[in-house]
């Protein structure tokens, strides 16, 4: 052992000797002079042979990397952040695709439902809910707080600003229940608005948004649906009952010469008028003469304060189902009447005439008849008065409002 060392230490007395006398001669840098000189030192005190050290230095290198490499893969296999949870904002269908199709309908969601969003395409939302239900809503239905739901027991509601008053009350007939909207308005040309999905005419016809969608992208307060305009498209079943004059917010959308049956316009002084086509000229001219909204579904319900004497002579064949009408008392009252139907609400719905007798009583001196069924809705700051018979809001085509 002792022969060892001297053989090790006149190694380390002659490595020296060499790196010190010929480092500059042969041109070995300074730092590779000073790693020798450890090595050689580690050597003595630890007693390891330089091939031991080597394979020393190599493992702790190896177990090193071998370390970082569990750490990245434990890094990249952490689990990913929860999506952002959001509020449903109505009861709407869940939908397996971007689609208004009943056949994409795969679930119904409530109101304040908790979701999470998973992805968005244009206006919609890929969601997950909490049992792990996977689909599609529209973006315009996610609210990032809880949102304002119906009380059952609620029967009033109102709201005013200046120049706008609107009161609703819930009522009741027979099991028929009714929501009816007193609106009292300064300056009907600005309070009284309509809305197409998807922003126009030529749109409503291939898009279709619910009541609440429509009425939040235009900052409502109040809204009730149209008249069905963009279900009778050219391409459409009900073609043949295509709007022949279509007049929203003043500007003149379509118009052909067609006589189909009684029309109702809105005037920009407030008055509402039931007129046949070209009674008040042509399109052009009746936006010239102040017309800014106009709306067919070829039933007046109310003239000159009295329910129209030829609903009773067909009342027999009348449907009875959900309904929506406008009327008003004068030009600064109007009153918006939507009924529940086919079971919603326990309520088994009504005729044009029943419709038109409740128009009467709240003193209507002109009504007419809007679109029906499932699109029947009220609307009211955030919240969706009445049950559509769908079960749920239905996309439709327009809607009429009044802003904030």
């Amino acid at each position: 052992m002792k022969r060892e060392n001297n053989r090790v230490m006149n190694v380390e007395k002659k490595t020296r000797k060499s790196i010190l006398t010929n480092r500059h001669r042969r041109g070995i840098p300074v730092f590779l002079s000073i790693f020798f000189l450890v090595v050689i030192q580690v050597v003595t005190l630890t007693g390891c042979s330089p091939g031991e050290l080597a394979d020393s230095m190599v493992n702790k290198i190896a177990n090193k990397g071998l370390e970082e490499h569990r750490q990245q893969m434990a890094e990249s296999t952490t689990a990913a952040p929860e999506p952002e949870s959001y509020y449903v904002r109505t009861k709407i269908p869940l939908r397996s695709e971007i689609s208004i199709s009943t056949e994409a309908e795969i679930a119904v969601l409530e109101p304040n439902q908790l979701v999470y969003l998973l992805s968005t395409e244009k206006s919609w939302s890929k969601i997950r809910t909490e049992d792990g239900l996977e689909g599609y809503i529209m973006s315009m239905h996610l609210s990032e707080t809880e949102v304002k739901v119906v009380d059952e027991k609620d029967t009033h509601w109102e709201y005013e600003r200046d120049g706008l008053t609107i009161e609703i009350n819930k009522k009741t007939d027979n099991h028929i229940v009714y929501w009816v909207a007193n609106i009292y308005t300064e300056n009907p040309d600005e309070d009284i608005n309509t809305a197409f999905a998807g922003g126009s005419y030529e749109s409503c016809m291939t898009t279709k948004e619910e009541v609440s969608a429509l009425a939040e992208e235009h900052s409502a307060i109040f809204a009730i649906n149209g008249d069905a305009v963009g279900f009778r498209g050219d391409d459409s079943d009900a073609s043949d009952f295509k709007n022949p004059i279509v007049i929203r917010n003043g500007e003149l959308c379509y118009e052909d010469n067609r006589d189909i049956g009684k029309m109702c316009a809105l005037m920009k002084n407030g008055k509402l008028k039931i007129f046949s086509p070209k009674d008040l000229g042509s399109g052009s001219q009746m936006v010239e003469d102040g017309v800014t909204d106009v709306w067919w579904f070829d039933t007046p319900l109310v003239e000159n304060g009295s329910v129209v004497p030829t609903l009773y002579e067909v009342e027999e064949s009348l449907d009875i189902a959900p309904y929506t009408a406008i009327g008003q008392k004068d030009k600064n009252n109007f009153i918006f009447i939507v009924v529940d139907g086919r079971g919603s609400s326990g309520s088994p719905g009504v005729t044009y005439t029943r419709m038109a007798e409740y128009m009467e009583a709240e003193g209507a001196k002109t009504a007419y008849q809007l679109d029906g069924g499932g699109s029947s809705e009220m609307w009211f700051d955030g919240m969706v008065l009445n049950q559509p018979s769908d079960g749920y809001e239905r996309p439709i085509s327009d809607i009429v409002y009044i802003k904030k």
